[in-house]
C-alpha cells in the first residue's frame, strides 16, 4: 500500500485493501518538490493508529523484480529514503496479507506535528516546482473517489483547502501559485 495509492500497471492488478494499523495523515513537511523554504508543502503518510481503506497493487507471478524496481523509482527518490518502505499488514478479499508501503511513520523526513486546520492553510499556501500542496491534495480526492473510496480525514481537508483558497481570493491569504507559473 503505498499510502494508500496505487501504482498501476493495469487495471486487473489493482484491488481494494484496508490498512490495519494505520491512517492517512499530511505529516511529512516538503521545503522542495510541492513546496519552498518560504512556502512548505506536506506530503501523505500513513501513521500509526485506525485504519484506512486503500488500493494495492498486486503483482504478476514472474514480473516481480522489474515492478518493484518501477515501484522503489516512483516511491524512493533518493537512496538515504530507503528505509521507508516497510511491510504492513491489510486486509483483502482474500484475508490479512502483507503488504508493501512508504512512508508509514516515516524516518529520515522532516516531520509536521500539525493540526488539520494548520494542515489546510499549508497546503493552500503551497506551492513548488512540482505543483501546488492543493493540487496534490485534490489528485489524491479524485483518485479516493474514483475507486469509491470515502475517508473522512481526506474529505474534511479538502473542504477546508477550499475554504482557504476562497477566502483568499482577494490575494491577501498569502496563496500561491507554483513556482514558475504565474498568477493569472
Amino acid at each position: 500500500m503505498a499510502n494508500c495509492r496505487p501504482i498501476v500497471l493495469s487495471d486487473d492488478h489493482v484491488a481494494r485493501a484496508t490498512a490495519i494499523g494505520w491512517h492517512r495523515s499530511f505529516s511529512i513537511s516538503l521545503d522542495h518538490f510541492r513546496g519552498t523554504p518560504e512556502r512548505p508543502g506536506l506530503m501523505l503518510a500513513l501513521a500509526s493508529g485506525g485504519s484506512c481503506e486503500g488500493l494495492v497493487l498486486e503483482i504478476a507471478e514472474g514480473s516481480e523484480a522489474e515492478s518493484l524496481r518501477a515501484i522503489l523509482r516512483r516511491e524512493l527518490v533518493a537512496h538515504e529514503l530507503s528505509a521507508n518502505a516497510c511491510w504492513i499488514e491489510v486486509e483483502t478479499r482474500r484475508g490479512r496479507e502483507p503488504a508493501l508501503t512508504f512512508y508509514a511513520d516515516p524516518v529520515g523526513t522532516q516531520r509536521a506535528e500539525l493540526t488539520v486546520a494548520e494542515q489546510a492553510r499549508r497546503l493552500a499556501r503551497a506551492a513548488g516546482a512540482a505543483g501546488s500542496g492543493a493540487e496534490y491534495l485534490l489528485r489524491t480526492v479524485r483518485g479516493l473517489a474514483e475507486h469509491g473510496i470515502h475517508d473522512d480525514y481526506i474529505w474534511t481537508l479538502q473542504k477546508l483547502v477550499a475554504e482557504e483558497i476562497e477566502a483568499g481570493a482577494d490575494g491577501e491569504s498569502g496563496i500561491a501559485e507554483p513556482a514558475g507559473r504565474p498568477r493569472a
